[in-house]
């Protein structure tokens, strides 16, 4: 279900009906520019402490969420679900991005 301003509480109430039932739960977060510089892209070769320290950073960087999904995953029978994926868009307004050279541009 996507989620906007005209259908947040109708969203929001099916949510809280369908949470408690929920044997699993899965949030992803969709953010604004995590690309970083090219040598903070993760090489399959790479040790794993090598990859968290690339990884670490393009994250660490100040992004925006620009949207949230929530799925909840209810077990209707014995290894059988049934899943109900919410996507919740957040454009926070006036808000501060950064280009692909770390540079902040104001985007109302």
């Amino acid at each position: 279900m996507d989620v906007d301003a005209d259908n947040f509480e109708e969203a929001l109430a099916l949510l809280e009906l369908h949470l408690p039932k929920a044997a699993y739960v899965a949030v992803d977060l969709e953010m604004t520019g995590i690309m970083g510089p090219p040598d903070t892209k993760v090489c399959a070769g790479d040790a794993p402490q090598v990859q968290y320290t690339k990884s670490r950073a393009v994250v660490c960087r100040p992004y925006n969420i620009v949207q949230v999904g929530i799925c909840l995953f209810e077990e209707r029978t014995p290894g059988h679900f049934e899943c109900r994926p919410f996507n919740v868009f957040v454009f926070p307004r006036p808000f501060q991005e950064r280009d692909s050279e770390g540079r902040q541009g104001k985007v109302d």
